[in-house]
């Protein structure tokens, strides 16, 4: 059945993972582990990264950077958001499938390899979706896609071995910075569309470099990645649950009240009442009950209640079937005295518009204040 079996006694596995689960831990090159050798905590159902989640963030990806292009040519937000949503998930899941192949952060002859590849591929799915929409590609337009896909892998793998040569721990924000600013790179010196070069490059770092770093496997291991900080390997330093509504359609707001619960700091133990209003857009309606773990970039003695409040950014994406809907989301403040700042990770379950199917984002930048009675 090609499973892996595990061994219960000693804790490991009977044969070798296919995979690296994170190039930057490492726990991630023990073949033989399970699950971070933390089974209790976490669980590999599969064992493989998951195609569906590299598709949903290949098609919100694409369709915030064709929203952008449209705003740039003077036209409306969400123009043809049905085709960037569509080719940003095949991109996705085409991006990911060469991070399957190509593994974790390798040597200079991997990633060129992989650069490669991804500038191969990125050709190919951009002449594919020239003649699918009845255009027709030329070899100017085949090496402008080359050069996108090329370069972002390039800068995306260029800054994780900066990382690693330092000691210092890369995080998913800059990785998949650095693929954008690599594929608006790339389009620029061809002579292509820098703002869709970096969309592009974007979905690939995400879906390749980060993906297939385990920076996605759990809230933690994100957070970890994300801040460098080791503390976030065992949990949060707060955590909140509350109700939450949104509302978007084109533009729109979003609301969410209940507790948090401080779990480090000088305030540990305190549960206090919080209110967090936003305002954005999207294409987004909904509401039921959201839980959000908070880690802080900072040292934990600068952390505490007051850390929590101020002006917040926050992507949300959502999937429903007939009303019902789970919902992800990333969230990060204005930086603190200490040049510091706040990332949430979230997660949601409610009610959303009665349909077959539905897929729902916003981007919103809204306020959190805490109730202190």
């Amino acid at each position: 059945m090609n499973g892996r079996m595990y061994d219960p006694v000693v804790g490991r596995m009977l044969s070798t993972d296919n995979n690296v689960n994170g190039a930057y831990s490492a726990l991630g090159y023990d073949r033989y582990a399970y699950a971070l050798n933390n089974p209790l905590k976490y669980s590999d159902p599969d064992g493989e990264t998951p195609q569906l989640l590299a598709a949903a963030v290949g098609a919100v990806i694409g369709v915030i950077g064709n929203g952008i292009s449209n705003i740039q040519h003077g036209e409306k937000f969400f123009k043809g958001a049905g085709k960037a949503a569509v080719w940003g998930a095949i991109s996705g899941l085409t991006f990911n499938a060469v991070g399957t192949a190509f593994g974790g952060l390798g040597s200079f002859g991997h990633e060129v390899g992989r650069a490669v590849t991804h500038g191969a591929v990125n050709m190919v799915m951009s002449t594919a979706r020239t003649l699918v929409e009845g255009g027709d590609p030329t070899w100017g337009m085949a090496a402008k896609s080359f050069g996108v896909g090329a370069f972002s892998s390039m800068f995306s793998s260029g800054f994780g071995a900066a990382h690693a040569n330092t000691g210092v721990t890369p995080n998913v924000f800059g990785t998949v910075m650095a693929g954008g600013f690599g594929g608006a790179f790339g389009a620029a010196i061809m002579g292509g569309d820098p703002v869709k070069g970096f969309t592009q490059g974007v979905i690939l770092a995400a879906t390749n470099h980060a993906m297939h770093s385990a920076m996605m496997s759990s809230p933690d291991m994100v957070a970890y990645m994300m801040t460098g900080r080791l503390r976030h390997l065992v949990g949060a330093d707060a955590i909140s649950i509350g109700a939450a509504e949104d509302g978007y359609l084109g533009v729109g707001a979003s609301l969410e009240f209940g507790g948090v619960l401080i779990l480090r700091g000088t305030d540990k133990g305190k549960i206090v009442p919080f209110i967090d209003g936003g305002l954005g857009s999207g294409a987004d309606a909904g509401a039921g009950v959201k839980a959000t773990k908070y880690y802080y970039t900072g040292t934990i003695r600068h952390f505490r209640m007051s850390t929590l409040e101020g002006t917040r950014q926050e992507y949300n994406a959502s999937a429903g079937i007939l009303g019902a809907s789970v919902g992800l989301s990333v969230s990060w403040s204005n930086f603190d005295r200490h040049n510091q700042r706040v990332f949430g990770l979230g997660a949601s379950i409610g009610l959303d518009i009665p349909a077959p199917i539905n897929l729902g984002f916003n981007y919103n930048i809204g306020q959190t204040i805490l109730l202190k009675f």
